[in-house]
């Protein structure tokens, strides 16, 4: 089936209205925003449903611990880039597996969610909008909003090195798909040395609200005023991952014969888009991801809870990129 075919993949509602069902793990980050954490009514009404909550209590370089009295963990330790560890967790957790990446890192939440679909666990992943972001009081050039207490650096997610990668710039499209922040933007673009004809912005269009496009462009301006990048910009929902996965799907379709570096700096729902079109297209696609420090309280409040059918999805043509979207069955170039 193509997606147009299947069943909706994306419910929206809010957390009140929101329950896993009975034998679902939670999995979720404990220790980060405000909008991530679990009120002590939600907690007790998903256990009484039957609901086992795991903590992800800490998130170390490159290691995660867990807290759970449902399963037995106990400040148990993980390292994000043992792939066996990470698949015995899960098959102890069983299905279906619910993933709340609003408070995890991508150092966290990716390699968890590579192992889910590797094992075939029915896997759902949870995200909190945020209400508001917190404005910065004296912005610079980029920092509209004050998201980011400084970058870290390029490095490689774990469960997602690339070893596989062109001598030459001109052989890569790099994809940036962006959010607030033009200085990450412009840091990814100064570390690759991208070519900008072969540089693809993605815009979240409809926003989160609707002045957030907007926002994204201000932040942005100088990096996509430079070599006429504002042109090349393409656009996908910014809360949905399956609309940035096609849209990356499109790209890749542009750029035939061409390695894809994708960059997820913008909204997590991308980057959740990006991180499964990366393990979908594991041998012509790089993740490069800039590790930034947030900073405190960046955020406001709560909007909507979407949970993103994830398991769905990987049953999909456009993931399997077979029927429709099977390479056999592309236009050749004219």
């Amino acid at each position: 089936m193509t997606l147009l075919n299947e069943p909706l993949l994306t419910l929206e509602l809010t957390r009140g209205e929101f329950c896993p069902p009975s034998g679902a793990a939670y999995v979720y980050g404990a220790e980060t925003e405000e909008r991530a954490s679990l009120d002590e009514e939600w907690c007790s009404r998903a256990v009484a449903s039957g609901v086992g909550l795991v903590s992800i209590a800490a998130q170390l370089p490159d290691d995660m611990v867990l807290s759970s009295h449902a399963y037995g963990f106990e400040d148990e330790v993980i390292n994000a880039w043992d792939a066996g560890a990470l698949e015995e967790m899960l098959l102890r957790l069983g299905s279906p597996l619910y993933l709340d990446i609003t408070g995890l890192m991508y150092r966290s939440w990716a390699p968890i969610l590579r192992a889910a679909v590797r094992l075939e666990i029915e896997t759902y992943v949870v995200y909190v909008e945020p209400n508001e972001y917190r404005r910065n009081p004296d912005p610079a050039q980029g920092l509209i909003f004050d998201l980011s207490a400084r970058i870290q650096g390029v490095a490689p997610l774990p469960g997602f090195v690339t070893l596989r990668r062109p001598r030459h710039p001109e052989d890569s499209c790099f994809i940036a798909l962006l959010g607030f922040e033009g200085a990450r933007f412009g840091y990814i673009l100064d570390e690759l040395e991208a070519v900008p004809t072969k540089t693809v912005p993605i815009v979240g269009v409809p926003g989160f609200r609707a002045d957030y496009p907007f926002f994204a462009y201000s932040g942005n301006r100088v990096q996509l005023e430079s070599d006429f990048l504002a042109s090349r910009v393409r656009f996908a929902k910014a809360n949905c991952p399956f609309d940035a996965f096609h849209m990356l799907h499109e790209i890749a379709n542009d750029y035939q014969g061409d390695f894809l570096r994708v960059a997820p700096i913008g909204t997590k729902p991308h980057g959740l888009g990006a991180v499964l079109f990366a393990m979908a297209r594991s041998g012509r696609v790089e993740l490069v991801y800039d590790h930034p420090i947030r900073s405190e309280k960046n955020t406001r409040g709560e909007a909507r809870l979407c949970v993103y059918d994830v398991h769905r999805f990987v049953s999909s043509d456009l993931y399997r990129e077979v029927g429709a979207y099977s390479p056999a069955r592309r236009a050749p170039a004219s």
